[in-house]
């Protein structure tokens, strides 16, 4: 029995990363797109879940998303409830497949042709050969449950906790939490319970106790992954934890109305077998649970967000583990932070310029935080990336480095005394300050980028112009001190490699096709 559990185990597991790297990028895009209210949200979390057959690769994806800021958190929840429903595709899959059949008659060749997959499978067809892989695995296990279940009807009794007592009840949904802790997957403890429930080990009422508590249980592992994770991560445990507590005491409240109910309705459709009915049951108490919370969605999402409170890095805050989980989210994440430091950036430099305030120290912050922007691209690296993926992480490192440039020479206090200082170059000043400006107010990068260029063509121009003149003079002997013209000179390169900088970064925030980079200034 415990090869069986550990072989499903695995091939859950496979399936399920195999399934979410051959998807790669359109998961994250589907979420992303499909959340526009709490009903398209429910939805889509039930049907990712369904076809990744992972609760928890559905959290963690959206868990990226909200913390890229491609999501609201309230819209979040509505793919967490969704989830809940997606996650009971599982029971239906053993009920109806795994215990009707010899699988073993199927389920190693198909375990053979999805080996032969990965190992000679390029990109996304080596994905899809790891999920047949795991799909075939998952059977194997169920068909080595099925044995060594039917050895344990005289070992457990489940009548000997009186089911049809409320205390028997509470001690078979605290055996089912268990088993999901103990297994750390609901899924392998459902079936589990399927598996026991079709041999005659247990009863249906007290299936439907243990099923009750093992969709509590899955709640543990997320919080134990929300351990010292970031708001976002906390706040999506949290749901997810208050929302299957809410349905679990719901379900336990009316359990024998449920299976008065569920039963008597899949028996009056032709379901007479009982993991039928234990399927049923477990979707329809989920399904409950969602019509009963999702008119008030927003007020939940407001509770849990005044119950953890935001988070205190004001750039880099998306930047967490969970949001690695998924490449392409993690890119779109360093992507947003980058628009964030560019725009924070412009306006500090232009507040400093208008005498509102010295605003060196902002740049402090902004240092700090890109670098740990850096690591994240690098860590990035670490994981498979789509072409889509790979090329949109190359496009951020470049905006990274134009950034890191962008900041050595705005970060300069002696640079900014130049600005006012050398007030006869009023042409190159007055491009850079509309460079600042765009670069301040707008969340259009391509339009920006278009802007960019033409401002530092405009800008290379009149550098190049002055630099020419400022070195006649010096041939001529009508020259200022020699410290005076090395800062003027210096002033003119560096406003010149200022607006360089920001429309290079601008325009791989827009993500242009970048086949020639022009000379840097």
């Amino acid at each position: 029995m415990l090869g069986g559990i550990g072989l499903f185990l695995l091939g859950m597991s496979l399936m399920t990363d195999g399934l979410r790297f051959a998807a790669g990028d359109s998961l994250a895009r589907i979420l992303h797109k499909m959340t526009r209210n709490r009903f398209l949200g429910i939805f889509t979390g039930a049907s990712m879940t369904a076809l990744v057959q992972s609760s928890s690769a559905t959290t963690l994806m959206t868990v990226g998303l909200v913390s890229a800021g491609l999501i609201s958190f309230s819209n979040a929840v509505g793919i967490i409830f969704g989830a809940n429903i997606g996650t009971t595709m599982t029971s239906w899959l053993v009920s109806l497949i795994g215990l009707k059949f010899k699988v073993s008659a199927f389920a190693l060749p198909v375990v053979g042709v999805g080996s032969i997959g990965m190992l000679v499978g390029k990109g996304t067809w080596k994905f899809v050969g790891q999920a047949i892989t795991g799909f075939g695995l998952l059977f194997v296990g169920i068909d080595f449950l099925q044995s060594g279940m039917t050895g344990l009807t005289g070992l457990f009794d489940p009548t000997q906790m009186h089911p049809e007592t409320f205390f028997g009840r509470v001690l078979l949904v605290v055996v089912g939490l268990m088993m999901t802790v103990v297994m750390q997957s609901s899924s392998a403890a459902l079936a589990s319970t399927l598996t026991a429930l079709s041999t005659g080990a247990i009863t249906l009422g007290a299936a439907g106790a243990l099923v009750i508590g093992q969709n509590v249980g899955t709640t543990i592992t997320a919080m134990i992954g929300a351990v010292g994770g970031s708001v976002p991560a906390k706040r999506t445990a949290l749901a997810h934890v208050m929302f299957n507590a809410f349905t679990g005491v719901v379900a336990f409240a009316l359990l024998p109305l449920f299976e008065k109910f569920v039963f008597e309705a899949t028996v009056s459709l032709g379901g007479q077998d009982p993991t039928i009915q234990l399927s049923a049951f477990h979707t329809a108490f989920n399904f409950l649970g969602v019509i009963l919370l999702a008119p008030f969605i927003h007020q939940f999402s407001r509770l849990v967000e005044r119950m953890i409170p935001g988070q205190k890095k004001k750039f880099v805050g998306g930047l967490t583990s969970a949001t690695l989980t998924v490449p392409a989210v993690a890119v779109g994440a360093v992507h947003k932070a980058l628009e964030s430091m560019l725009r924070a950036s412009t306006l500090a430099m232009l507040e400093h310029l208008n005498g509102k305030s010295s605003q060196l120290e902002v740049f402090e912050t902004l240092v700090q935080e890109k670098a740990e922007a850096d690591a994240f691209l690098m860590e990035i690296a670490r994981s498979p990336l789509s072409d889509e993926a790979q090329a949109h992480h190359i496009a951020m490192m470049h905006a990274e480095d134009h950034l890191d440039r962008l900041f050595n020479v705005i970060g300069s206090a002696k640079f900014w005394k130049q600005s006012q200082r050398f007030s006869h170059r009023q042409q190159i000043t007055e491009a850079l300050l509309d460079a600042l400006v765009s670069a301040s107010s707008t969340d259009d990068m391509d339009a920006l980028a278009t802007h960019l260029k033409g401002l530092s063509s405009q800008v290379a121009q009149i550098r190049t112009k002055s630099r020419a003149e400022m070195l006649q003079k010096v041939s001529k002997g009508k020259v200022m001190d020699a410290e005076e013209f090395d800062d003027e000179l210096r002033y003119v390169l560096d406003a010149d490699r200022c607006v360089y900088h920001l429309w290079r970064v601008a325009n791989y925030l827009a993500q242009r096709p970048d086949n020639e980079e022009p000379m840097q200034p």
